[in-house]
């Protein structure tokens, strides 16, 4: 087995995973009852995803994007950004490049399996090019 199948095989494992049906049942409930209504002040959610992290949710704010960006956002008003949350050395040096910042997998959390397009002739064969968060 290569390297690339048993890193697909952990990934297709992952995803099977109790924790991550959790993470699927509260994404997916969650986005339902935004779209039913937008400006809703609360949903209705299954807790299991919620039981797992909530420890985490409370005491790391800046692992959510919009958190980390506001926060970070503040450091620049207040002239401090070296307490900026999640900026690597390379960001603060200008050393970064597009390269560091692509998904080295395409990684999904639905229940169906991914298509992975290998060459031009895989776009014709109409498979799934949507992908998750990675």
């Amino acid at each position: 087995m290569t390297d690339e199948e048993r890193a697909d095989e952990l990934y297709t494992r992952f995803l099977e995973t109790e924790e991550m049906q959790d993470w699927e049942d509260f994404v997916g409930a969650a986005k339902k009852a935004l779209k039913a209504v937008p400006n809703a002040q609360t949903v209705t959610v299954p807790s299991g995803f919620l039981r797992r992290v909530m420890t985490d949710i409370a005491t790391t704010p800046h692992m959510f994007y919009a958190y980390r960006e506001r926060f970070n956002q503040l450091c620049d008003e207040m002239g401090m950004p070296e307490e900026k949350a999640g900026i690597d050395e390379t960001v603060l040096t200008g050393e970064i490049t597009s390269e560091d910042m692509v998904s080295r997998r395409k990684f999904s959390v639905r229940k169906k399996p991914i298509h992975y397009k290998t060459s031009p002739k895989d776009d014709e064969a109409g498979g799934d090019d949507e992908g998750g968060p990675f």
